[in-house]
């Protein structure tokens, strides 16, 4: 994925070009996973997790997904400890809202530091380049034996009173499909208009897949759909 600000309701806002966008971030207190004593053990000293999490207004994690990690056991440490995560929530012109955030969480013996990936996917190639050892869980698209075939879901409702109000443009959701076929993690980007970004939102998870694979065994997959309303170019 390549956005690490994604917001994944915005109907509570008004569709402004100007409006004031505040990322999640982690909270002071927030309980992070130390590295497990069974590496430590093996002499494994350090390693890293990336993961997307979806953050509630409150500042709660409500949803993550694993997309990589140098080892399994880091991964559970995280995905264990993630109930107990707080943020401090995503603001448009101060108004907390849900949003979704990429991380990469880095483990060594003296602490665990949790850092935004901001979205640069030259960052995250960065990451993964400089650790052999990562595994990465998405499958790239072209290791796929066939394109994803969805078997469920519809397209996005369009109320008549919208067009009439001009009310148009273009949404690209971007989510996973997971090992089961099941659509998980959408987003839209900030700028999309509220009530066009949860139409599409909502098509989206009504969305069901046969699973991808990769030689014949299931796997996670990155993907992206984009949806027009109206007569848009």
């Amino acid at each position: 994925m390549k956005h690490a600000l994604a917001f994944i309701l915005l109907a509570v806002m008004s569709a402004r070009a100007d409006a004031a966008l505040e990322p999640a971030s982690l909270a002071p207190d927030c309980p992070l996973p130390a590295l497990p004593a069974s590496l430590q053990m093996d002499a494994i000293n350090s390693g890293s997790v990336e993961l997307v999490v979806d953050i509630g207004a409150d500042g709660t994690p409500t949803d993550w997904l694993v997309l990589a990690y140098t080892e399994p056991r880091l991964a559970r440490a995280c995905t264990d400890s993630l109930p107990s995560w707080r943020f401090r929530p995503a603001r448009i012109d101060g108004v907390a809202v849900p949003s979704q955030s990429e991380f990469t969480v880095n483990f060594t013996v003296s602490g665990v530091v949790l850092t935004s990936n901001m979205g640069d996917e030259m960052l995250l190639r960065s990451i993964r380049d400089s650790d052999d050892h990562l595994t990465v869980l998405t499958c790239s698209p072209t290791k796929l034996d066939r394109a994803p075939v969805r078997t469920a879901g519809g397209s996005p409702t369009y109320a008549a009173q919208a067009a009439l109000l001009g009310v148009q443009g273009k949404v690209t959701v971007h989510f996973y499909i997971d090992e089961n076929g099941t659509v998980r993690m959408p987003s839209v980007d900030p700028d999309a208009h509220p009530y066009l970004a949860k139409q599409a939102l909502d098509a989206i998870l009504s969305w069901k897949f046969e699973p991808p694979t990769s030689r014949r065994q299931p796997v996670l997959i990155a993907a992206e759909e984009q949806f027009k309303f109206g007569p848009v170019q």
